[in-house]
């Protein structure tokens, strides 16, 4: 049985290197709902955004080599900022051969669980990315407001919408 390091049960991880996370970064969308955009997903699941890779432009490193990674992607229709820990090494792969296609934030047990794998990992390529935060811009509800068929979603949005009242689509007009 392999020694623990004294990182590792210091911080009372578990022996077995088990991945209790969503990846940060993928590569492969072809069960996705768009196989050639990138799907941009938030820690709390509840929305997935995604912008066409067709449309990107370029990319810049924003932290000036800082403890944070700090990603701009700027494509065509707008921009996305990731921010987060050991996001080069894979991010600049992926991007190199056309494949960043999901880009997952992860919350903070994700984020501690990846922190305790990291430990033990001494080569910055062999540590696991952590995404601590994800903006993409323009938002949801400038892009319905930019629509005048849409912006009625948007207002729904905005009161919250009155399911119970039988309010929620009514356009008003």
């Amino acid at each position: 049985m392999p020694e623990t390091s004294f990182a590792k049960r210091f911080v009372n991880a578990q022996e077995n290197d088990d991945k209790n996370w969503r990846p940060g970064f993928g590569g492969d969308n072809a069960g996705g709902a768009n196989p050639f955009a990138l799907s941009l997903r938030p820690k709390n699941g509840r929305q997935i955004d995604g912008v066409s890779m067709s449309l990107f432009v370029c990319h810049h490193w924003i932290d000036d080599g800082g403890p944070v990674d700090r990603l701009v992607l700027v494509f065509s229709v707008g921009g996305v900022y990731v921010e987060g820990i050991h996001l080069k090494r894979q991010v600049e792969a992926l991007l190199e051969e056309g494949k960043l296609k999901r880009i997952q934030e992860h919350d903070s047990a994700e984020i501690e669980a990846i922190r305790a794998h990291n430990l033990d990992k001494r080569k910055p390529e062999e540590k696991e990315p952590i995404v601590l935060r994800i903006l993409v811009t323009p938002d949801i509800e400038t892009r319905l407001r930019s629509d005048e068929n849409l912006a009625v979603i948007a207002d729904a949005m905005k009161e919250g919408g009155d399911s119970e009242t039988g309010n929620t689509g009514r356009s008003g007009r």
